[in-house]
């Protein structure tokens, strides 16, 4: 679902997603310069990605704040 990161539904929806599912991990990629006002609204403990930024960092934020890696090759 793609949803602007400082609109009230996008906020409102990743607070709720949390509060129904408390281990839920939010990342915000956003194309807007973060500042502290917008730091204030995001959920404790969520990780803003600022556009543009490499398919690297991507895999970094991913891994760090998920828990997501690179998926071990199994052949069937």
């Amino acid at each position: 679902m793609r949803l602007s990161l400082f609109s009230v539904a996008g906020i409102e929806f990743a607070k709720r997603t949390v509060e129904l599912k408390p281990d839920f991990k939010v990342l915000y990629p956003t194309e807007l310069a973060v500042t502290d006002d917008m730091k204030a609204l995001v959920v404790p403990g969520s990780i803003i990605l600022e556009k543009p930024y490499s398919e690297d960092e991507l895999l970094t934020s991913l891994s760090v704040h998920l828990g997501a890696g690179p998926q071990p090759y199994v052949r069937y």
